[in-house]
This record gives structure tokens, C-alpha cells and sequence, in this order.
């Protein structure tokens, strides 16, 4: 099972506030079924959405889970929130907020 929504890395939104709860949220969802899973922290005007930071802590949460022996493949991409600001960003750099780079955008629609 793959999940396209997930806010597993740590210390950039509302989802996990630490490495350990990002390693414990792994642990369940592998134990639920999941075997892949999208990281999408929010694109916002609260939180800053920043790809390279992103990856970094996507490239330690996989040690991590490489180190525990967690089977659980981790993607890319983000909550992208539709507002002007993202929608001029996105236009000019289509694969910064998109699924692994492949032009697919996980939209939140506003409230």
C-alpha cells in the first residue's frame, strides 16, 4: 500500500516533532500495511516549504530506518496549499512541490 500524504518528517509542520516520533510513525504505518510512503510537509504561508531541507531530513529518517530494518520507501513532495504565491512558484519551478519530481501535485484546497 502506498500513501500519498503523510507528514513523517520531523520539525517542519504540524506532523512529527522529533527523529524518534518520525521512526515510531514508520514502525506503525509499516505495521498497517504501508510499504511506501510520500513525505508532504505543508507548502504554506505558515510553514516553509524548502526541497533541500526537505531531503536531508528525508536521507536521515531512511538511515534511520535502514538502521532499525524498517521496510518502509520513502518519496517526496508536499501539501501544496493554493494561493497566488505558490501558484506563480509552481508555474516557474513545476517539479519543486511535485510527487518525487514527476509533475503530479498532492492540493489542498482552501478552507
Amino acid at each position: 500500500m502506498i500513501d500519498i500524504h503523510h507528514h513523517l518528517l520531523y520539525g517542519l509542520d504540524d506532523g512529527a516533532d522529533s527523529l524518534e516520533t518520525s521512526v515510531e510513525m514508520a514502525r506503525l504505518a509499516v505495521a498497517e500495511g504501508i510499504t511506501h510512503v510520500v513525505c508532504t510537509p505543508h507548502a504554506n504561508s505558515y510553514h516553509t516549504f524548502d526541497p533541500v531541507v526537505n531531503a536531508a531530513k528525508a536521507d536521515e529518517l531512511r538511515a534511520r530506518l535502514a538502521e532499525q530494518k524498517i521496510p518502509l520507501t520513502l518519496g517526496l513532495g508536499c501539501d501544496f496549499h493554493l494561493s497566488y504565491d505558490n501558484a506563480k512558484l509552481a508555474l516557474a519551478d513545476p517539479s519543486r512541490f511535485s510527487l518525487n519530481g514527476l509533475g503530479y501535485l498532492l492540493v489542498e484546497v482552501p478552507d
